[in-house]
């Protein structure tokens, strides 16, 4: 049976303006960044909202050893993503999940978060960099399609989790020949700096050298 869908893009961004649906920034800090950057978790609700008990995201990584410096980068395997690019990734996908969850049309989160990602451009985002955006947000959107209305937050976030972190174990897996840089890349390209072809996008545009290629800051 096709879901229904009760409220459309001004009151998704009514309710963004005034608070009553999570940002993107409240979801990034629910991942568990707050206890590794030191501030203060009481001023980050939704790590306990959206997991209660249950490991977070950033638990969730290391308990599969991906270990990271004080930059973000792994320390195991350099061409594997950064923490960065993996909340980033997480974030873009989990919030129109949520959304669609939550009754806001499809089509209504789709405008929504493709107008935030063209407003970007204007303060510095690359082609590349929204085309990464549009990507998750796509796989967020269907992700809470498939799901439907009849699950909590909690479980949207598991599921949200699962898909970032089995796109995280395809590229883990990778033999040493694949964890190249691949034919068409760069020269000078250190490393596969590449998603799947399907599945969330989890490697920020990159420099040819390797180093991020996105106003979100250094590589």
């Amino acid at each position: 049976m096709e879901e229904s869908y009760d409220k459309g893009v001004g009151s998704l961004f009514l309710d963004y303006l005034r608070g009553n649906v999570q940002s993107q920034g409240d979801i990034r800090y629910s991942a568990g960044l707050a206890d590794r950057y030191g501030d203060d978790v009481s001023d980050k609700p939704y790590t306990q909202e959206l997991y209660g008990d249950n490991p977070n995201f950033m638990s969730k990584l290391q308990a599969r050893g991906y270990s990271f410096d004080s930059d973000g980068r792994p320390t195991t395997r350099r061409d594997v993503p950064t923490v960065q690019e993996l909340i980033d990734a997480r974030a873009h996908v989990l919030a129109p999940a949520l959304y669609v969850t939550q009754g806001y049309s499809p089509g209504s989160v789709s405008f929504f978060g493709g107008l935030k990602e063209v407003l970007d451009t204007v303060t510095g985002s690359s082609f590349d960099d929204v085309s990464m955006d549009f990507r998750n947000n796509r796989e967020g959107i269907e992700l809470g399609k498939r799901l439907g209305r009849d699950v909590t937050p909690e479980e949207v976030t598991q599921a949200a989790d699962d898909l970032i972190l089995n796109q995280l174990d395809k590229i883990m897996s990778r033999t040493e020949d694949q964890q190249r840089a691949p034919e068409g890349a760069p020269e000078e390209a250190p490393y596969n700096y590449y998603s799947p072809e399907t599945g969330p996008d989890i490697y920020f545009p990159r420099n040819p050298k390797g180093t991020f290629n996105v106003r979100r800051g250094g590589g």
